[in-house]
């Protein structure tokens, strides 16, 4: 988890939201899903987080 004092700024946050709108449809395991993932988890780690993201594939 990211400590409140460590947070971005409002302005940072809606840049965030406006380069996820960037990737299209997110569709679960597309292109543009890995690339959001990665695009987060990115970010998180500049703040310090060491977030990990447990992938998985659904099986038919």
């Amino acid at each position: 988890m990211i400590p409140i004092s460590v947070m971005p700024p409002k302005e940072k946050v809606s840049a965030w939201v406006q380069r996820l709108h960037t990737f299209g449809p997110r569709y679960t395991g597309s292109a543009a899903h890995k690339a959001s993932i990665q695009f987060f988890a990115d970010e998180f780690a500049k703040l310090g987080d060491k977030q990990h993201f447990t992938k998985w594939e659904a099986e038919d």
